[in-house]
């Protein structure tokens, strides 16, 4: 899941995380992500906007449906990116956000369900 955050966040680079209305849209899932790139393909260091954005996006699951919506943007993308699975499983404690969910390539959205997020 980490890496099809990466992969969408690298295609789809928007400045900001601004709040989401309804369900979240990939352009916004990877406007959280995006400042998150550098560190997952293990080219930077961890910064502060990566951890804000997954704040910011932690808090755009108030739904099952918000949730799966943000899954499967990240697997849209999710071959395109070295990502590098080490730093990718780290990173939520890193951030202090705990997604509730497995960090892995092999995440099957249709099961996550909201309770697992919060």
């Amino acid at each position: 899941m980490t890496r099809l955050v990466l992969v969408v966040a690298a295609i789809f680079f928007v400045v900001g995380c601004k709040s989401a209305m309804g369900v979240p849209s990939c352009e916004y899932v990877t406007s959280c992500i995006a400042p998150c790139i550098s560190y997952l393909t293990d080219k930077g260091d961890l910064g502060p906007d990566c951890c804000q954005g997954l704040v910011a996006l932690k808090k755009s699951a108030s739904t099952t449906a918000d949730l799966q919506a943000i899954c499967w943007c990240l697997k849209l993308e999710e071959s395109k990116l070295p990502i590098d699975w080490g730093r990718a499983e780290i990173l939520p404690k890193e951030c202090g956000v705990d997604p509730g969910v497995p960090i892995s390539p092999n995440v099957n959205c249709s099961a996550i369900q909201v309770y697992h997020w919060q």
